[in-house]
């Protein structure tokens, strides 16, 4: 799996609290500040869920420890200070 700003970003947001997918797409445009294809979103969920990054509980999404540690590593990388 190649990471991205948007899987670390799901990350972030699955780190906070479970979100469902239509919650976490408004959270990521306001915050990346740009139109998110929901195709888009729905693969990067997939893949990080494939990945044992986020599980999903009643069709809500949440981090798991592997998926905070790896977005605490990669943070500043996409989103600088």
């Amino acid at each position: 799996m190649t990471l991205d700003a948007l899987k670390v970003a799901l990350l972030a947001a699955g780190a906070q609290a479970e979100s469902t997918a239509a919650e976490l797409h408004g959270e990521l445009e306001h915050f990346l500040d740009r139109q998110i294809d929901s195709e888009a979103l729905d693969a990067a969920l997939a893949e990080l869920a494939a990945e044992g990054l986020v599980i999903v509980r009643d069709a809500r999404f949440v981090a798991t420890e592997s998926g905070c540690a790896l977005m605490l590593e990669h943070w500043e990388a996409y989103f600088p200070a």
